[in-house]
């Protein structure tokens, strides 16, 4: 059941970003106001099938109620007698760093502006994710899933 709302979330997100890349393209909107609009719903889509796919390693037949984690260090400990499984490790790894650790982490809390520094040197905070960068968190999610999804059905 678990796996099955990773799908789901999956494929929202992936209509999302389809939706986000077509008004860029059509120049809907300034492309700022765009990716702020989106990046928030499509990183949520993406962290919830995240979620919901690190349940269904730990237990393959549960259907947990309530959210799913957000992270690794939110799941449940595994029965007593079993390890945690290997793709939860794997994945407590990409958290650390890589496009894991830039899908977590908190998005800027408004649309990215100019501010001075010392020394008069203007600098820009950092910018909402882009339709690019949300199209390369999927692909490498869907890419890693599909790759453990081999692993779990032969054991």
């Amino acid at each position: 059941m678990s796996r099955g709302r990773a799908n789901h979330h999956l494929y929202l997100a992936r209509l999302l970003i389809d939706g986000w890349e077509s008004q860029r393209a059509a120049g809907a909107a300034p492309a700022a106001v765009l990716d702020a609009a989106h990046a928030p719903g499509v990183r949520e889509q993406l962290i919830a099938a995240y979620g919901w796919y690190l349940l269904a390693v730990l237990d393959p037949t549960g259907d947990p109620a309530g959210p799913p984690p957000r992270r690794c260090g939110e799941l449940p400990e595994p029965p007593a007698g079993k390890a945690m499984p290997s793709e939860v490790r794997e994945f407590a790894q990409l958290e650390a760093e890589g496009w894991l650790a830039e899908l977590l982490a908190p998005l800027p809390a408004s649309l990215p502006t100019r501010s001075r520094m010392p020394g008069n040197l203007i600098t820009a905070e950092r910018a909402m994710p882009d339709s690019a960068d949300a199209r390369r968190w999927y692909r490498e999610l869907l890419a890693t899933l599909s790759r453990m999804n081999d692993s779990l059905e032969e054991s």
